[in-house]
């Protein structure tokens, strides 16, 4: 039946979907414990609306962000990848995963905040120091300024585009080139891959801000451009884990219905938005915000877990 309180769940999908949207952060922690322990929505249909907010982040966002993911130059790493990822998720979540959540469904409503912080503790390392590298660079410009020469005034700067062009998060130079498909480096992302889907399996954690940090650290890749490859797998892992949960008859549509318009709805839009306006953002306020984003999100999953810890 329709409730008022289903209107709850729109700041914490605006909350949600922002995060998506620029560091391809999985709705998991944020709907979860709301949706379960809040509004009493059985578990496996909880987690299906999330599998949902997931995977129509990550289709706008491969969508938006395409020119950064690049799948023409990348498409044998993605290709590979992909395939990996959702077998995986598939496999994990049929064999595994169903009984899983099933044992540990108290611990999964109650939620875990501290990935959120040290993802924060990431990012906001991440933009104090660019932020002192902008200032070093601002002080070496003022050492050795000189006055420009009024001809030059007149002349129009070329390159003014192309400065203009790095604030959207082009793939830089600085974006280091994936290494080849068979090779030591590959194998070790290989790994990771197959780490992240099977947790997503297990769980239902899309993981696409987990495989966006590794290409961050890994191949330097700036922030957009590592989200545009969380959003891929993103696609893969969720639809792999949804076809295994609507097969076992484990959603409940009719409970869940109003939530899922709402929360679809809601995050679409959000994701949109912001997709669009990050796409102008510098490096160093993009960390900052993304850095505020999971700070406020494992604040929240953590207040949320004592008082449910305390309510039982």
């Amino acid at each position: 039946m329709f409730d008022l309180s289903l209107f709850m769940l729109v700041p914490l999908v605006v909350l949600s979907g922002t995060a998506s949207a620029t560091l391809a952060v999985s709705s998991f922690c944020v709907t979860l414990p709301v949706l379960a322990s809040g509004f009493g929505v059985d578990i496996y249909t909880a987690l299906y609306i999330g599998f949902l907010l997931d995977l129509s982040s990550g289709l706008i966002l491969a969508f938006v962000y395409r020119k950064q993911l690049e799948v023409r130059k990348n498409w044998r790493h993605l290709v590979l990848l992909a395939m990996i990822a959702f077998s995986t998720t598939t496999v994990v979540a049929q064999f595994i995963g169903l009984h899983f959540v099933h044992q540990h469904e108290k611990r999964l409503k109650s939620g875990v905040g501290i990935m959120d912080f040290i993802l924060a503790g990431i990012f906001f390392r991440k933009f104090f120091t660019l932020r002192g590298s902008e200032n070093e660079e601002e002080s070496e410009l003022n050492e050795n300024y000189a006055p420009i020469p009024e001809s030059a005034e007149d002349t129009p700067n070329s390159s003014y585009e192309e400065q203009e062009d790095t604030t959207s998060h082009p793939l830089s130079s600085q974006n280091e080139s994936l290494p080849p498909v068979f090779s030591k480096r590959m194998a070790m992302v290989v790994i990771i891959v197959f780490f992240f889907a099977s947790l997503s399996g297990l769980i239902g954690f899309s993981g696409g801000n987990g495989y966006t940090v590794v290409w961050m650290l890994l191949f330097r890749w700036n922030t957009l451009s590592s989200t545009s490859v969380g959003s891929f797998f993103t696609i893969f892992t969720m639809s792999g884990i949804a076809i295994v949960y609507e097969s076992n008859k484990k959603v409940n549509w009719r409970e869940g219905e109003y939530y899922i318009l709402i929360s679809l709805a809601t995050n679409v839009l959000t994701v949109l938005i912001v997709a669009r306006y990050a796409k102008s953002m510098s490096e160093k306020w993009l960390c900052f915000l993304v850095g505020l984003l999971c700070s406020v999100i494992g604040i929240f999953v953590t207040i949320f877990s004592i008082y449910e810890e305390n309510k039982d």
